[in-house]
């Protein structure tokens, strides 16, 4: 099933998206009604399983999240992300999720925030756009801020460690001095101290503002829940049908990539591939001494899964949607593969997992933008000046001229050739009367598109939640001012 969209509003300060009872009611039929064929997890049915596996899960969670009482209430809302500095459209998840928990009608609901820390960090900086008063918008670019060494390639998040921690404890310092002439504070890293891994201390800055507007969700590290009986056995069930788990990963990502026209390869996953009897699994691996993500492969039907295993984006999304989840929230980029995965799960398991739903927003730095309206006339006007001077110069010689000749006839072929040659021999004639405005029209052009680009930078999206002011994302995230 293809998950329900809801969008947050988008810049204009309202409040975000208020569980709709009718809708849940709705999916939660759905995700009621949802079973697997027969006992697929160590001997147990699905429901048996699941029961299980959420106790066993909620108390590592209670575990990790000292003063968060949870009680299973009988319904789970899952969401996720990786430990990094992200754009408050992935932040709007975790308050959405505190939200929803706080609704009269779902009490008792346990939701659920996996921190995704068997993925790889992609940068060890934050991207700041240029502006002080007075800039001009050739000079607006994007700066990246370091907090740390370039991470090693291919180590999850839960094994990066601090590599320079002179430059990371500098680095609330220097975003704001990178910010000192912005029109607004930003909120800053107030908490920010290096601590068992650069995931994790990120993780307790973001925690830390939560705490004080007062929105804590329970969190798990997917690493924490990786040491589950449960997601071992889940592990286990794909591993025993290793080649199966391969044909049919392989068979929908072709079906997929066909239905959406992509061409490469690796999008939106990598195939698994196959070599003799040793078969790739949907799974990660590393060692003390090579911390570096390695691909898992099953040499022989009788081999066993490894002590460490991590799963990959589709696997988690398979287990947090079949074992634990009633719903399960995603953002962008999950929602757009989660199809693939709804695919995988029915050809596999022999149904379709609980439906999911994909919730963003858009929220920009409120940074002053630059006056870019004159840029249509402006390309108007040029294009007028090259191809039709004759609008801009009413009543000159060569524009009556001109008008008389594009009142020519072209019934014939001869007819239609003479009267192309001489309006362009009256168009080159303009050229010493038209090049000055064609010029200036030109120069006006190329100064709104600087100050297109300028506000394309400014404006963009992306740009991490420290970044942004406390008074606005508060009360946008939050709900209330």
């Amino acid at each position: 099933m293809i998950g329900r969209k809801l969008r947050a509003p988008a810049d204009d300060g309202g409040i975000l998206y208020e569980p709709d009872s009718k809708r849940i009611d709705l999916i939660l039929k759905k995700a009621g009604s949802f079973d697997l064929p027969g006992r697929p997890f160590a001997g147990l049915t699905l429901a048996e399983f699941r029961r299980q596996a959420r106790t066993e899960v909620l108390a590592r969670v209670c575990e990790l999240n000292p003063g968060i009482d949870l009680t299973n209430g009988g319904h789970w809302l899952v969401a996720g992300h990786q430990p990094e500095l992200f754009h408050p459209g992935v932040w709007l998840k975790n308050f959405a999720l505190a939200r929803f928990a706080r609704h009269p009608s779902y009490r008792g609901w346990v939701t659920l925030n996996l921190i995704v820390d068997n993925d790889v960090p992609k940068a060890a900086a934050v991207r700041v756009p240029a502006w002080h008063p007075g800039i001009a918008p050739a000079d607006v670019q994007v700066t990246a801020v370091p907090f740390d060494l370039s991470p090693v390639a291919d180590v999850p998040f839960e094994r990066w460690t601090c590599r320079d921690v002179n430059l990371f404890r500098s680095f609330p310092d220097r975003l704001r001095e990178a910010t000192r002439d912005w029109p607004f504070p930003i909120i800053g890293l107030n908490h920010w101290t290096p601590g068992e891994t650069v995931g994790a201390s990120v993780v307790a800055a973001r925690q830390a503002v939560e705490a004080e507007w007062d929105f804590r969700n329970p969190e798990l590290p997917v690493s924490a829940l990786c040491g589950t009986a449960a997601f071992r056995a889940f592990a286990e069930s794909i591993w025993s049908r290793a080649d199966e788990f391969r044909d049919i990963h392989n068979s929908a990502l072709h079906e997929y990539r066909e239905r959406y026209r992509i061409r490469s390869r690796h999008h939106p996953v990598a195939e698994l591939t196959g070599a003799g009897r040793a078969v790739e699994t949907p799974f990660w691996t590393w060692t003390e001494d090579k911390p570096q993500r390695q691909r898992v492969f099953r040499e022989s039907p009788g081999s066993p899964l490894p002590a460490l295993i991590r799963p990959r984006a589709l696997t988690l999304t398979l287990f947090a949607r079949i074992v634990l989840a009633d719903v399960f929230v995603h953002g962008i980029g999950g929602g757009k593969y989660d199809e693939l995965t709804d695919s995988i799960a029915f050809a596999f398991f022999g149904a379709a997992p609980p439906p999911y739903v994909v919730l963003t927003g858009t929220r920009r730095l409120p940074l002053p933008a630059f006056l870019a309206e004159e840029g249509d006339r402006s390309l108007r006007v040029l294009r007028d000046a090259t191809w039709n001077p004759q609008r801009d110069l009413p009543g000159h010689p060569l524009t009556l001229e001109r008008m008389k000749l594009i009142a020519l006839p072209q019934t014939t072929k001869r007819e239609r050739k003479t009267r192309t040659q001489l309006l362009h021999a009256n168009l080159t004639a303009f050229e010493s009367v038209a090049g000055p405005l064609r010029d200036e029209a030109r120069r006006r052009w190329d100064e709104s598109q600087l100050r297109r680009s300028a506000n394309a930078v400014l404006g963009s999206r992306e740009y991490a939640w420290p970044l942004y002011s406390a008074d606005v994302l508060k009360g946008w995230l939050t709900g209330r001012s």
